[in-house]
């Protein structure tokens, strides 16, 4: 499970570290979505266990993934990081 960054995480991690790790929360947020979808083994599972288990574990998910992208997202503002182009014409990693 993801979790925020600490203060002293986001202090040692470069713009390009925190770009990254964005990018990393993006991928997994896509992995949950593209696994969400219903085929029959969900099917089976709802009917098991109405699906609460599996609905409770990915807001739970999303919720901690959230979480870490707007730490990250603070680092970033702090630091002054643009975008990943910007830091590559000016050299920044900061």
């Amino acid at each position: 499970m993801a979790t925020e960054l600490s203060p002293a995480q986001a202090e040692l991690m470069t713009c390009r570290e925190l770009m990254l790790a964005k990018t990393e929360i993006d991928q997994v947020e896509a992995k949950i979505t593209d696994t969400a979808t219903t085929d029959w083994r969900s099917v089976a599972g709802f009917l098991g266990d109405y699906g609460i288990g599996n609905a409770m574990a990915k807001s739970e998910a999303e919720k901690a993934l959230s979480d870490r992208k707007m730490s990250i997202d603070a680092a970033m503002v702090s630091k002054r990081c643009g975008s990943i182009n910007m830091m590559e014409k000016t050299g920044a990693d900061s």
